[in-house]
């Protein structure tokens, strides 16, 4: 990550210019659309049953229940560059896009400034 190497060992990673997933559930805080950076999100969990207290915590964010509660299964780092190395090949995907070959490495960067959004949602309602 920015030219720093970090070994970190998760079920997945996400590499996110939005904290917010599918129907807006917050994935993790602190993530603006506008700060030119890309935010790292490793799930640590061992099971999908392990990730179940970070879903509760997202949809209770959703729901306006109180801060959320997001676990301990998750590790962020912030970046302009980040290259991902796995120690075998696995499936990504982009933008909801699956690429047709297995990877076993991912590079990605930001440019900022590259994208005008035109959108009738706030810079707050898309920040986490």
């Amino acid at each position: 990550m920015d030219g720093r190497e970090l070994e970190v060992e998760g079920m997945s990673v996400m590499i996110a210019n939005f904290g917010l997933a599918n129907f807006r559930i917050p994935i993790t805080g602190d993530v603006s659309p506008a700060d030119g950076k890309l935010t790292v999100i490793v799930l640590k969990g061992g099971s999908l049953a392990s990730l179940l207290p970070t879903l509760i915590g997202s949809v209770r964010a959703k729901l306006n229940l109180g801060d959320p509660d997001l676990g301990n299964n998750l590790e962020r780092y912030e970046a302009c560059g980040v290259t991902v190395r796995f120690s075998v090949p696995l499936p990504a995907q982009y933008d909801g896009e699956t690429l047709e070959d297995k990877l076993q490495q991912l590079h990605v960067r930001i440019l900022p400034g590259a994208v005008q959004y035109i959108t009738s949602t706030t810079l707050e309602e898309l920040s986490t």
